[in-house]
């Protein structure tokens, strides 16, 4: 009897878990700019409230703190030069606005090999 709950238990417990493990992971996006050839990488990590931006070719994706809702997640990155730069990502359209402009479309990063 005792067996049965365990293995009840363990039956139902097991889907939270993974859906916990697979909820952890760093996302990764590739982003096109509309006007032009020119890709970027968005980097997030809801279970840490990070997100991050940059331009294919020129470093790491930076990681700043990030606020995330069921439709978009906001953040915003400053460089070297006090240049503060916002970030809103639709999660429903893969849309990336840039300090306004909707000029990025992105979608899931595909591992290469």
């Amino acid at each position: 009897m005792k067996l049965r709950h365990l293995v009840k238990g363990a039956l139902f417990a097991g889907p939270i878990f993974f859906t916990l493990a697979a909820y952890a992971q760093p996302v990764n996006l590739t982003c096109k700019f509309e006007y032009s050839s020119a890709e970027a990488r968005v980097t997030f990590d809801e279970s840490a409230q990070t997100a991050g931006f940059t331009i294919m070719g020129s470093g790491p994706v930076p990681t700043s703190d990030a606020t995330f809702t069921d439709t978009e997640i906001r953040w915003t990155e400053s460089d070297k030069h006090t240049t503060t730069t916002y970030f809103v990502l639709n999660r429903t359209t893969g849309t990336l606005k840039e300090s306004g402009n909707d000029n990025w479309h992105c979608t899931a990063a595909e591992k290469k090999f």
